[in-house]
């Protein structure tokens, strides 16, 4: 009897490990992180935050801030990782319940703002949300971190995105 139960539960352990190491979970294919949150971790640094400025096209907003300043290429996005940000966008949604069909097809990347220490900062639109024709104030689409202003008009927020 002894040997019986301990065949059972070593069957048992077995069958909990394979489970746990097939993935039955979502795939993931990485993490957002506002500016905020990014610079609060020390993921950006105040430098970091000047580039995403300058290239987001927020130099007139933040004129004293960039004066000085010498931005750094930033370079192009790999399609590779414009894919894995595209499939954890969509992910996102579908795990949100916004939309269970909603796919990387249906997502784009707007602005590629660098990628700093790993943390590649964009944003996006998918093309099925419903943006109508209204007159919005872009000023009302503004976001600020460590007194850095940036515009996310008509997009996303600024993201960082990091590879899992």
């Amino acid at each position: 009897m002894k040997k019986l139960l301990a065949m059972l539960l070593a069957t048992m352990l077995l069958g909990a490990g394979a489970i746990g190491l097939a993935g039955c979970g979502p795939k993931t294919y990485g993490t957002f992180y506002t500016l905020q949150e990014a610079y609060d971790n020390g993921y950006l640094t105040r430098e970091d935050l000047l580039n995403i400025a300058y290239y987001n096209g927020d130099q007139e907003r933040n004129e004293s801030a960039l004066q000085n300043f010498e931005p750094t290429p930033i370079g192009e996005l790999s399609e590779e990782i414009s894919l894995k940000i595209r499939k954890y966008v969509a992910e996102r949604y579908r795990n949100n319940g916004y939309n269970p069909d909603v796919t990387a097809e249906h997502v784009s990347i707007t602005n590629y703002l660098g990628c700093y220490n790993g943390y590649y900062v964009i944003r996006y639109l998918d093309n099925l949300t419903d943006r109508p024709a209204v007159d919005r104030d872009p000023e009302a689409y503004v976001q600020e971190v460590a007194g850095i202003k940036f515009s996310y008009w008509n997009t996303s927020l600024i993201l960082a995105w990091k590879n899992n």
